[in-house]
């Protein structure tokens, strides 16, 4: 078991813009990725696989609906359904 010494601090570092803590979040997204890439599927990696393609099928179930949309708004078929307000 590995301990940390007592007088061992931990601080975290704001970043002063939107855009660094943008760049920020994709070079940790980037090497998440990296890291599932070089270990494979495991037990332990099975879970941000299962993760990361949830994020897909959420990515592209909401590019349908706007498409969709498009769609229904362009051909003036669109109509607001109180059901379906409640259900999104």
């Amino acid at each position: 078991m590995m301990t940390a010494p007592a007088a061992c601090t931990c601080t975290t570092e704001l970043m002063p813009t939107w855009g660094d803590l943008h760049r920020q979040r994709v070079r940790w997204y980037k090497g998440m990725l990296d890291n599932l890439r070089e270990y494979g599927v495991t037990r332990v990696t099975l879970r941000y696989i299962g993760q990361q393609l949830m994020i897909g099928t959420g990515i592209i179930t909401i590019a349908l609906l706007l498409a969709l949309t498009g769609l229904a708004l362009t051909s003036g078929t669109f109509t607001v359904r109180p059901f379906w307000l409640v259900i999104g």
